[in-house]
């Protein structure tokens, strides 16, 4: 759901330039947003802290093996969690993304009405953008954009699939109780936990993308790192330096 958020923030920038900077600048209406994402993110995710509890079998050498346990209290209940997990995490956020990066690449890349409606905006705004080079670096700098955020969607609807897929038939399939037994189910079962896996590692994956395509992440990455410290140089009556 947060990338489907910059995905909408990016078409709302390339769409609407001089209004969107109002937008982003506006901390209540950013703070609402993530607070949604959140809400419904829990809201989603809610049922599990109700079906899962810790599960102890005694082992020959006299240990316990713990591990965590769903007890559904039906198969429907759980046929309808995994339908709507799919839905609220990945069908809906991968159709607006998918909707918006389509409407954006056609505002970026056409030479028809909406590149002229992006540079009357921009002109309107004044400043750096109104001349000729300033658009033109503005426009390219939110392709690249556009082109970094659609990689980091694809990497996401491509690395959670697996899951969601896996999901699905344990939870449909006749022959499966979503257990750890042995034959086609644990097979399953351990893929499932695969794909878990594969799909979190796409967190893992995106700072990496945003250093080798964002200038400004690389910039600004480089410095917290280091620790390095700029100096006011437009500013000497200001303090001289301040720590990323």
């Amino acid at each position: 759901m947060t990338i489907m958020l910059l995905s909408v923030d990016r078409y709302v920038a390339v769409r609407h330039p001089v209004k969107s900077r109002h937008f982003s600048s506006a901390g209540v209406v950013i703070a609402t947003a993530l607070c949604a994402t959140w809400l419904v993110a829990g809201a989603v995710m809610a049922p599990l802290a109700k079906v899962r509890s810790v599960k102890q079998v005694p082992l020959l050498s006299g240990g316990q093996l713990e591990f965590c346990h769903e007890a559904w209290p039906s198969t429907c209940a759980r046929q309808a969690f995994e339908v709507a997990l799919c839905g609220f995490i990945y069908v809906v956020p991968g159709v607006v993304v998918a909707a918006s990066y389509i409407a954006t690449g056609r505002t970026l890349l056409s030479g028809g009405h909406d590149a002229l409606l992006l540079r009357r905006d921009a002109a309107a705004g004044g400043g750096d953008l109104a001349g000729g080079g300033g658009y033109e670096r503005a426009l390219a700098g939110r392709r690249r954009a556009a082109i970094m955020l659609l990689l980091v969607a694809g990497l996401f609807a491509t690395f959670w699939l697996p899951y969601h897929v896996i999901n699905l038939y344990l939870a449909f399939a006749p022959s499966s109780g979503g257990g750890g037994g042995g034959g086609a189910d644990g097979w399953i079962t351990w893929l499932g936990s695969l794909s878990l896996l594969v799909g979190h590692s796409h967190s893992a994956q995106n700072p990496f993308i945003y250093f080798t395509m964002s200038k400004a992440f690389k910039r600004d990455l480089i410095g917290l790192l280091t620790c390095r410290r700029r100096a006011a140089a437009h500013a000497p009556h200001q303090q001289a330096s301040t720590t990323y």
